[in-house]
């Protein structure tokens, strides 16, 4: 087994479910031993021993029944748990925790579009391998020396894409652009971090578009505003799920969706 025992943090926010959502599924997979912790932060600003008491309950209670349909949750997919509402500052607890318990792996949630701060200090203070959930991100433990840590952030590799799909085209002009880069490039880039199966541009030779206005290569020159098109296919749930960002994205242009039969979708090992 890669992992023996997996722990994974959660609170009260939304991102917390996609994390219990994975180390429930890896923790059945490789047969691993699963802990789930909830951290009631202590107050920013300490008061009397009392008020940090107070405040650790009231937290603890707070917490309770999130961690309480956690464990119901991993308990109905069959996957033993044990479970801890813990206090103190939540990234230094995590660590000293799995520290402790000698863990494997760390599991956290992340929020929509960055990690949070308390998943930046996990990730430079644990020590084992920390995955960020919700955007198929892993942070991959090289080596950790006494002062220093040494981390590479991959992306998870999708292994299965067959059967029915979607496949969404966005028809853009090449010299459009979005936050000074081409937009095409911004596209792709975004359905990179959202964890699309895959993007490919094609640059067309000639065209038109709402304006009517011709759009065709140079003999012996070369157009700026030749007609792009950004092909992308995925499951019907991930198309839909990225099709309002892009739209977002795209303030003049074409997006058309089709259905598709996935024959085969392949690819080696990940490169280093």
């Amino acid at each position: 087994m890669l992992f023996d025992l997996i722990l994974v943090a959660i609170d009260d926010q939304p991102h917390s479910k996609a994390a219990l959502d994975y180390a429930i599924k890896l923790a059945r997979r490789e047969r691993a031993e699963l802990m789930i912790i909830a951290v009631a932060p202590i107050p920013q600003i300490t008061g009397t021993i009392d008020e940090v008491i107070d405040a650790g309950e009231s937290g603890r209670e707070h917490l309770e029944p999130f961690v309480r349909a956690a464990r119901e949750e991993a308990e109905r997919q069959g996957q033993p748990v044990k479970t801890s509402i813990l206090l103190g500052h939540p990234a230094e607890v995590i660590c000293d925790y799995a520290r402790a318990n000698n863990v494997d792996l760390i599991v956290l949630g992340k929020k929509r579009h960055h990690f949070g701060s308390v998943s930046e200090r996990v990730i430079k203070q644990a020590p084992c391998p920390v995955f960020i959930a919700g955007e198929s991100e892993v942070i991959k433990y090289i080596e950790k020396g006494a002062e220093s840590g040494k981390w590479e952030l991959r992306k998870d590799m999708r292994t299965k894409l067959e059967g029915k799909a979607k496949m969404m085209r966005i028809y853009i002009g090449e010299g459009d652009r979005l936050d000074d880069k081409p937009l095409y490039q911004a596209i792709v880039l975004k359905l990179r971090e959202l964890d699309m199966a895959g993007a490919t541009v094609y640059r067309g030779i000639m065209g038109y578009g709402g304006h009517q206005r011709l759009h065709k290569s140079r003999f012996l020159g070369l157009s700026r505003d030749l007609p792009i098109m950004i092909s992308a296919v995925d499951t019907q749930e991930k198309i839909n799920s990225v099709l309002p960002l892009i739209e977002e994205m795209v303030s003049e242009g074409l997006i058309v969706l089709s259905e598709v039969t996935v024959i085969k979708y392949a690819h080696g090992r990940a490169p280093d």
